[in-house]
């Protein structure tokens, strides 16, 4: 399995600009690049930490790619208020 870095690298700095929760990239159908905040930033937060996932898909991204097929785009999920 390989990915290229480019698509890594779109995936975190979609999530940094954004200030999203959660940013997905569909590499392929069976294939996606996660890029998830651990903690909610705050105003005088200096640093933020992300987990980098790579790997299948889970059952909800399985039925987002079935129904509509694998976005091109960076897919991003936002905090809830």
């Amino acid at each position: 399995m390989s990915v290229p870095m480019s698509d890594i690298a779109k995936t975190v700095e979609a999530l940094l600009r954004s200030g999203a929760r959660k940013a997905t990239k569909y590499v392929c159908a069976g294939i996606t690049v996660k890029a998830t905040r651990r903690f909610k930033p705050r105003k005088n937060a200096r640093t933020t930490d992300i987990v980098l996932t790579i790997g299948r898909p889970n059952a909800h991204e399985r039925m987002i790619v079935k129904r509509h097929g694998a976005p091109k785009h960076v897919v991003l999920s936002h905090y809830h208020q």
